[in-house]
């Protein structure tokens, strides 16, 4: 059967259906019986606590009892003064091993992209642009090992070079 014939047996079809049809049996009693059930759920909605007016007074009292307990323990943080005290070796030893472990993580992505072609072509070049950034914020943290913002800095420059190695080596279809 070509779609020439189809189109005419389908029409054929079509037209000797009934142009109305009628209920096997009276729908208006459920109908009704619906529209007072909604009702009757509206009106009691209104009047009495329902589970979602019940959620939002539960949320409010979450927000305020976290928002209290932040307050009281934010006073109890030691002050950036604390903070900045120089603990022999300490920070010293976090900076190596945090180095350390990015090397590691490093090595692993280059390893693991060593087959794709990249998106860019001189992400090499960015990537030791970073590491002179990552190489001169170690040299000041040596004069400096107290400061914190060093420490997050170079963090940052060594999060900065991974996720550069992931976005010039993922496919267009992937996301970071």
């Amino acid at each position: 059967m070509n779609d020439s014939e189809f189109d005419k047996t389908l029409q054929q079809q079509i037209d000797a259906l009934p142009r109305q049809m009628k209920p096997s049996r009276d729908l208006w009693a459920g109908i009704d019986n619906a529209i007072e059930r909604q009702e009757q759920g509206n009106r009691r909605g209104k009047t009495g606590f329902s589970f979602q007016k019940l959620s939002a007074v539960a949320a409010s009292f979450a927000v305020l009892g976290f928002t209290a307990w932040l307050t009281l323990n934010v006073n109890m943080l030691p002050s950036d003064e604390a903070q900045s005290v120089y603990v022999p070796g300490e920070n010293l030893e976090f900076v190596s091993q945090m180095t350390e472990s990015f090397e590691m993580q490093k090595q692993d992505l280059l390893v693991k992209y060593e087959g794709h072609k990249p998106t860019a072509d001189n992400w090499r070049e960015q990537l030791k642009e970073l590491d002179l950034a990552a190489t001169a914020i170690k040299k000041v943290l040596d004069q400096d090992p107290s400061n914190a913002q060093l420490i997050k800095m170079l963090q940052q420059t060594y999060q900065q070079q991974l996720d550069l190695i992931k976005a010039v080596n993922k496919s267009p279809w992937q996301s970071i």
